[in-house]
């Protein structure tokens, strides 16, 4: 990654983390999708994954969530030391919910 990517992603972070309360469910997840940790990137994307994170956590129904968008969120929660349980026992009963989907996505 070069450094302006790395300016880049945070400016986006930071725009991002700012709206998060106007994204819906699968822009979220699209935005955990593409900011699983690394240490080149900077505090404003760990912000805009705590921020998914609390918006989910306050969200009652998650399951217009595609199981790959749950299973992204869960690796990217994961990637960033996150544990949020009552949230990861959600998107996990999703995942049990829809076992055939699962098995069948690529």
């Amino acid at each position: 990654l070069n450094q302006g990517f790395v300016d880049l992603h945070a400016a986006a972070c930071s725009e991002l983390t700012s709206k998060v309360d106007q994204l819906t469910l699968a822009q979220a997840a699209s935005c955990l999708c593409h900011i699983a940790y690394s240490t080149r990137f900077r505090a404003q994307a760990q912000a805009l994954v705590r921020a998914i994170e609390q918006k989910w956590s306050q969200t009652e129904d998650l399951t217009g969530l595609r199981v790959v968008e749950v299973v992204d969120a869960l690796e990217t929660f994961s990637s960033w030391g996150m544990k949020p349980l009552p949230l990861l026992g959600r998107l996990d009963a999703i995942l049990v919910d829809r076992q055939v989907e699962l098995k069948y996505t690529g």
